[in-house]
């Protein structure tokens, strides 16, 4: 073999081994994108129940504060149906930036 064919053959092998180390790195990137992708719907699938069931509670803990304050008619039921809807409010709120802040996450994720 001669200088020529073996600095060559050489060449040939570094960039077969390029195009071995781009395919890994491609299913990788692939694997982590599905990882990402997975996480991502199932967070936001949790953040969905979650967010649906404190509706739901919120709907029933009025209604009942509501009906405690119509039934007696005081004050201090009015204001405790009152502090619960703006705690509900509150909660609602916090739930919802949690959100927003996992999908801003997520989309980052995404991108890469």
């Amino acid at each position: 073999m001669t200088k020529e064919m073996t600095i060559e053959a050489a060449v040939e092998a570094i960039k077969s081994k390029e195009e071995e180390a781009a395919a890994a790195v491609e299913a990788a990137v692939a694997e982590a994108r599905a990882i990402v992708d997975a996480a991502s719907t199932s967070a936001k699938e949790e953040i969905a129940r979650f967010a649906s069931g404190l509706e739901e509670d919120s709907r029933r803990s009025e209604a009942v504060y509501e009906e405690k304050a119509s039934r007696l008619g005081d004050k201090t039921s009015a204001e405790l149906a009152a502090s619960a809807k703006s705690s509900l409010e509150s909660a609602r709120a916090g739930v919802s930036s949690a959100s927003a802040s996992l999908d801003k996450k997520f989309r980052k994720l995404e991108w890469l």
